[in-house]
């Protein structure tokens, strides 16, 4: 999980995310970018994170370091979304 971890972060390069106050069009930038790294060039890491993700579900132990080891990248994309005047940042439905 921290190879992934680590792998990730030179693929998504959480430094290079907008602030929370750079906007809508920043943000998507950042997540077009992000995405069109993880599918063109990286398309094993992300059938890693899914299968990660997978077994996560079914481990509960390995699921809370799933949860905090994601929070890197998780936690600056909750801000900016936040600041971009999502209702429900964190992906949960709204009311």
């Amino acid at each position: 999980m921290r190879r992934q971890v680590e792998l990730e972060s030179r693929v998504l390069t959480p430094h290079e995310m907008p602030g929370p106050d750079s906007g809508g069009d920043a943000l998507a930038d950042a997540l077009a970018l992000a995405l069109h790294r993880y599918l063109t060039d990286h398309r094993p890491l992300l059938v890693s994170r899914y299968e990660l993700a997978l077994e996560a579900t079914r481990r509960p132990e390995l699921r809370s370091f799933f949860d905090r080891a994601g929070a890197v990248f998780h936690d600056p994309l909750t801000a900016m979304m936040a600041a971009a005047g999502s209702a429900s940042p964190n992906g949960t439905p709204c009311p």
